[in-house]
């Protein structure tokens, strides 16, 4: 038990270094740092937003990126029929138009 106790807090330890060195990142970064001012997202969240972003500037609207993140439906329309799918990586809902 004290084998299994003393693993749990290396664990805890390495843990709290990557957090440590994830904060440094993003303070040194000039986009994730701004990027970790939004309301709600972390130091974790804002450097992986970042590298799989790169520049935001790609979208052209917050809910294109929004589209983008699986947040929001994507609109597929063609003449008088809308259709709104699910990115394909949301499993929620995988129905055809």
């Amino acid at each position: 038990m004290q084998r299994a106790q003393a693993h749990w807090r290396g664990l805890h330890d390495e843990i709290a270094w990557c957090n440590q060195q994830i904060k440094q990142h993003v303070r040194a970064d000039q986009a994730s740092a701004r990027t970790a001012q939004l309301h709600g997202v972390s130091d974790l969240t804002a450097s992986a937003l970042v590298t799989a972003v790169g520049d935001m500037r790609q979208f052209k609207s917050a809910r294109q990126f929004s589209v983008w993140v699986g947040l929001v439906p994507s609109q597929n329309s063609s003449g008088r029929k809308l259709c709104w799918r699910w990115p394909t990586r949301t499993p929620a809902f995988s129905g055809r138009c």
